[in-house]
């Protein structure tokens, strides 16, 4: 497998997580932070997806 595909493959795993966990939180306050949190995981996946295409590597 190779490293970019790990990478993304791991960042998605914990974005799905995040998501999961998030729908948990019952406070409006903490939740706002805790989506702000699982929309940086999400940016920064498409950054890296974008860095890899560009590449064609992926």
């Amino acid at each position: 497998m190779e490293h970019e595909h790990v990478v993304t493959s791991e960042l998605t795993d914990i974005s799905n997580r995040m998501h999961a966990l998030g729908r948990h939180i019952e406070d409006g306050h903490e939740r706002q932070h805790w989506q702000k949190a699982c929309e940086e995981i999400d940016t920064l996946l498409i950054l890296i997806r974008q860095r890899i295409g560009e590449r064609g590597s992926f």
